[in-house]
C-alpha cells in the first residue's frame, strides 16, 4: 500500500468518526466543529483554486471512483440528518478539490 493511500484512509477514518459522533449521534460541540471544518475546507479549496497556489499538478491519492463513493456517502449522511447547508458546502469543496486535481500542467505553468 502506498503512503498516500494509507494517509488518505487514516484521515478519512477520523473524518468519518467525527461525522458519526457529531452529526449522526448529534453531539453538539463535535457537530459544530465538524461543520466548521467543512466550511474551512471549502474556503481553503476555493482560495487555492482561485489563486492557483500550487503550480505543481498532483494526482489524487486514491482512484476517482473511491473518492466519489466516499463523498457520496458523506453527502448521504449529511442530507439524511438534515444538514443541507453543510452538505452543500461539502459538495462544493469536493468539486473544488476535484477541479484542482484536474488542472492541466500547461494552465498551471502559464498562471
Amino acid at each position: 500500500m502506498r503512503k498516500e493511500h494509507a494517509s488518505w484512509i487514516v484521515w478519512n477514518c477520523i473524518f468519518v468518526g467525527a461525522l458519526y459522533v457529531g452529526v449522526w449521534r448529534n453531539q453538539g460541540l463535535i457537530g459544530v466543529g465538524f461543520a466548521a471544518f467543512i466550511w474551512l475546507m471549502l474556503v481553503f479549496y476555493l482560495s487555492a483554486l482561485y489563486l492557483g497556489a500550487s503550480t505543481a499538478v498532483r494526482k489524487p491519492p486514491v482512484p476517482l471512483v473511491v473518492g466519489l463513493a466516499f463523498d457520496a456517502a458523506v453527502l448521504a449522511v449529511l442530507i439524511k440528518c438534515d444538514w443541507y447547508v453543510t452538505a452543500t458546502a461539502y459538495a462544493l469543496s469536493a468539486l473544488a478539490l476535484a477541479l484542482s486535481y484536474r488542472r492541466s500542467p500547461e494552465k498551471a505553468a502559464s498562471e
